[in-house]
């Protein structure tokens, strides 16, 4: 009888070999800017890639989650200048690593908004909704993400966006919030919701770039029955 890892090293084989086939759905052109992993996925949820685009950042929202905008955070759309994460970089930009020391950083927008997505407590996965997972961020985890958005925001300050062996890590956005045309949601902006790269995006605006080049999907499978 196979071992328990033998079988989780077998799926999760399975699964890479699945996605990269999934990949290859995706044109070349925007597979090359999205990678392998990135591209499988988006096969997979029904997102396709439109076009390649110079977006303002301006033009940007955060994602939004039925399940975690809730309570005093109901219905709220952040544009990607007014969100968390922007707000601890500047914070980070006036005090450097400062902003991590407890007194302060429980006191910060973004360790709050952190802290009651830990009380929800679970989160929708949308590959197979309406099934959840759990989403679980203790002080420790919410400070270790703090962590590695000014890592990254040093890093892209260093090397810039998309490039060496980043340029396959383009930020990805929707034309439409995805639970607004997959999920019949009542929400919409007048820009583009963030699917992936949301810290990159963030590191961008806080270094004070004004446009992104982004690849901009459409959900092709349409609202769920």
């Amino acid at each position: 009888m196979p071992s328990l890892i033998t079988t989780w090293r077998k799926s999760k084989y399975r699964l890479s070999i699945s996605r990269n086939i999934e990949s290859l759905c995706i044109e070349k052109q925007y597979r090359d800017r999205l990678g392998k992993l990135e591209s499988g996925m988006l096969w997979r949820i029904g997102l396709r890639p439109a076009s390649v685009q110079p977006i303002p950042l301006n033009d940007l929202f955060m994602q939004y989650r039925p399940e975690w905008h809730v309570g005093e955070h109901y219905h709220l759309r952040y544009n990607l200048a007014d969100s968390y994460p922007v707000q601890l970089l500047e914070a980070y930009k006036d005090i450097g690593w400062r902003v991590l020391e407890p007194a302060y950083f429980r006191r910060t927008a973004f360790f709050n908004w952190w802290s009651h997505i830990d009380g929800v407590g679970f989160r929708y996965d949308w590959y197979v909704y309406p099934s959840t997972f759990p989403a679980h961020f203790p002080t420790e985890k919410i400070r270790r993400k703090a962590t590695y958005l000014i890592n990254l925001f040093e890093k892209i300050r260093r090397e810039g966006y998309c490039t060496g062996e980043h340029t396959n890590q383009v930020i990805s956005i929707v034309e439409s919030p995805f639970v607004s045309t997959r999920y019949n949601e009542p929400i919409s902006t007048d820009g583009y919701e963030i699917w992936s790269g949301h810290h990159r995006a963030a590191c961008l605006y806080a270094l004070g770039k004004k446009v992104v080049t982004a690849v901009v999907l459409r959900d092709r499978r349409g609202p769920v029955k």
